[in-house]
């Protein structure tokens, strides 16, 4: 508080359930789309039947819409308690003037923040298929593994081949974890046997 005028801060709750702001005037202003100006609320017989103007007594209030496209895209509610006729026509003048910059700035920070609601959809989605992925490619690279197991079972020893080919070598570099190429020897009535596939 200071000289009098109260800062209550930002809140975040539904219009109907304010109790600092007189709620028939805000849907007033909302269903009209037109500023209004009371200059003496407390003694404004128009006004009497509002509970809140009843209840707090204030003096001047100035109700005025943030129009874009016809629609009323927030409400500024400005209310002194120590004067009457606290807002002029002058000031209201200057509010028309900037609200188009200010609608235009509320609609922009609103699409920013579904933009960021998006991104982080999309962010959470993607981050899902790359578990996914990653899952699917665990279960590949294990299957591919088992193969090479049941590759290096079937291939002959190094021990056999030096027993039948005493001076041979094979190079056998697959390109991956297993390879398409399958070596085999055997020996058999004085014949020795070599097959590659």
């Amino acid at each position: 508080s200071t000289g009098g005028v109260q800062n209550k801060g930002l809140l975040s709750i539904p219009l109907e359930e304010a109790q600092e702001i007189s709620v028939r005037l805000v849907n007033y202003v909302i269903r009209t789309q037109k500023p209004l100006v009371i200059g003496d609320a407390s003694n404004d017989k128009k006004y009497a039947s509002d509970p809140y103007i009843g209840l707090k007594h204030p003096k001047s209030i100035l109700c005025f819409p943030i129009v874009r496209k016809k629609e009323v895209l927030c409400v500024l509610y400005l209310e002194n308690n120590l004067t009457t006729d606290a807002f002029t026509t002058d000031r209201v003048r200057l509010l028309t003037t900037l609200s188009a910059q200010i609608a235009i700035s509320l609609e922009n920070s609103l699409f920013y923040k579904e933009l960021e609601a998006k991104v982080q959809g999309r962010t959470h989605e993607l981050q899902g298929a790359n578990d996914a992925l990653a899952k699917q490619s665990k279960r590949i690279t294990d299957s591919i593994r088992y193969a090479k197991t049941i590759q290096n079972a079937i291939l002959p020893t190094k021990k056999y081949r030096k027993f039948l080919f005493p001076k041979s070598f094979i190079l056998y570099r697959p390109n991956d974890i297993v390879s398409g190429d399958f070596f085999w020897m055997n020996q058999r009535d004085g014949y020795d046997f070599v097959s590659c596939a």
